[in-house]
């Protein structure tokens, strides 16, 4: 809690992973995780910053991702559990694709070009959100 990481952060095949009020400074990219992920700061108050991109793939447990600062893209894609985007702000795109969780939701997340979802088993909630374009199942 409350680290800065000046590289890259990788997890494969954790139980679970949290990153709460840290600072990364280049990519975060978590796969394969069998509990709970949880990117972001503790009671959503601090906003801890990933410099580069931040991808969270195949993993089984919830996924919450919240008061996030990307600098380029945040891309959520082929997680089993619920899926939670939040108040993020983005510099690049952010990508929701091919969750198969039984909730997918999107909320008032600044992104400064796309807002993509596609190919998730279940209905995306979708509301505040700002982006130059906001596509697929990502619109409201």
């Amino acid at each position: 809690m409350g680290a800065t990481i000046g590289g890259n952060v990788m997890s494969r095949d954790a139980a679970t992973v949290r990153l709460i009020d840290s600072d990364l400074g280049h990519n975060v990219m978590i796969t394969g995780t069998t509990g709970a992920v949880r990117i972001g700061s503790k009671g959503c108050k601090v906003d801890p910053a990933a410099a580069l991109n931040l991808k969270v793939k195949k993993n089984l447990g919830n996924v919450a991702i919240c008061d996030m600062s990307v600098g380029r893209n945040l891309m959520v894609k082929g997680n089993a559990g619920r899926t939670g985007i939040f108040r993020n702000v983005v510099g690049n795109n952010v990508m929701l694709y091919g969750n198969t969780g039984s909730a997918n939701r999107v909320r008032d997340n600044s992104v400064t070009q796309n807002l993509h979802c596609k190919g998730n088993a279940h209905k995306v909630i979708s509301s505040g959100n700002t982006a130059k374009k906001i596509m697929g199942q990502c619109k409201a």
